[in-house]
């Protein structure tokens, strides 16, 4: 038998249900069904639940719903209590402009799979605005099309119930996969506030020239191909490559096998196992930048520059109290591109070559490091060739 603490408080109004945050799974489940009944105006109370519980919740439902997680629920009652709106032609001038428009502003199940698909692709190197936002949620409204309905006609992102075709449970994880990572990135932008970085002449190219040495290293390169692959992971793709083995562990790896060309990965790994520095920096600069830096400060300094001072865009969310509180300047990545969190505010935008040097200039003792050698070769360039 489940303990329940909800079954007294159950919710009847949209008020309630605004101010009901259930906490273990069975009260979850039974306020998505009371939710449900509701539907009008719950859906940023839904949308909440999804996005704290989306990590946690993301397991087999147990019973009859095979391929079915309890997120995917949490999901299924969003829509059900989203309003559509209107197509808006500013979201769709902005789609189009960016090659994310195949169609009207109208998609099939297939279509819509794959525009999510480009709009994963091209994420990182989008800048968020009101036009983006608008038009994503004109894709949420196709998406709760596609899923709240049954359907007369077949196609690939189908499967067959009786007389009636419905969205297989994998394309029901595409699209959730998708809105909670478009969403949690786009909200992790405006945790903080944007401060003016100082313009700075660094020598950043002639620092990590003498870092270059280490690709002559068989286990830098394998450390660094593991980190390539988990970069190049478009957000939701994890979840769809791994929903037919829910509760397993795939490698970054495995996870781009199944989701991209496999002669594309084969030219990306004779890239980083065999290609010179030049190659390696056309395809994947900022890894490669922060994996040397890294081998610096653990020959130099015995820290773990990428574990201590950088927090990765997707693991932002399981941090945020910890940036907030934190005492060294932290790089954070956003957007395929890096800025610097120092003191609660957020410094410059752009590549490592533009983003350490700021780093480094901001950085006094960060975790006991003393990097006065570190700031004269950074930023004096016979320091940087004695180095």
């Amino acid at each position: 038998m489940y303990k329940s603490t909800y079954l007294t408080v159950r919710v009847h109004t949209v008020e309630e249900a605004m101010a009901v945050e259930p906490v273990e799974t069975v009260d979850r489940l039974l306020w998505l069904v009371d939710v449900y009944d509701i539907q009008t105006g719950c859906a940023s109370a839904v949308h909440r639940l999804l996005m704290s519980t989306y990590h946690s919740e993301q397991e087999r439902v147990p019973g009859i719903l095979p391929r079915w997680t309890k997120t995917m629920m949490t999901w299924v009652t969003l829509l059900h209590c989203r309003d559509s709106m209107e197509q808006d032609p500013s979201a769709l001038a902005w789609a189009k402009s960016n090659n994310l428009l195949s169609t009207n502003g109208k998609w099939g199940a297939d279509s819509l799979l794959t525009t999510l698909d480009a709009v994963a692709l091209r994420w990182r190197k989008l800048a968020p605005c009101p036009e983006m936002k608008l038009f994503l949620n004109m894709l949420w409204d196709s998406c709760k099309t596609w899923t709240t309905n049954k359907h007369t006609q077949p196609c690939n992102a189908f499967e067959k119930k009786d007389e009636w075709y419905t969205l297989k449970p994998v394309s029901i994880m595409a699209m959730l996969a998708r809105y909670y990572w478009f969403n949690q990135t786009m909200a992790q932008v405006e945790w903080f506030p944007t401060a003016k970085a100082p313009d700075l002449v660094h020598f950043f190219d002639t620092f990590i020239q003498k870092e270059k040495r280490h690709l002559k290293i068989t286990k830098f390169r394998e450390e660094l191909s593991k980190a390539v692959w988990q970069r190049e992971l478009d957000y939701g793709d994890l979840e769809i490559a791994t929903h037919d083995q829910l509760g397993d562990h795939l490698s970054a790896y495995s996870c781009l096998y199944k989701r991209r060309p496999i002669c594309l990965m084969q030219k990306y790994q004779n890239i980083i196992s065999y290609g010179t520095y030049e190659e390696i920096c056309a395809h994947f600069s900022d890894v490669l930048w922060l994996r040397l830096i890294r081998t610096h400060f653990i020959n130099n300094y015995q820290t773990d520059f990428i574990k201590y001072f950088v927090c990765w865009e997707v693991d932002q969310h399981k941090h945020q109290t910890a940036l907030r509180a934190g005492q060294a300047p932290i790089i954070l990545e956003r957007f395929g591109a890096y800025t610097v969190l120092s003191q609660g505010r957020v410094y410059g935008h752009g590549s490592i070559r533009d983003i350490f040097p700021l780093w480094v200039h901001l950085a006094e003792t960060p975790h006991g490091c003393q990097i006065d050698m570190l700031k004269r070769a950074v930023f004096e360039s016979s320091d940087a060739e004695e180095l």
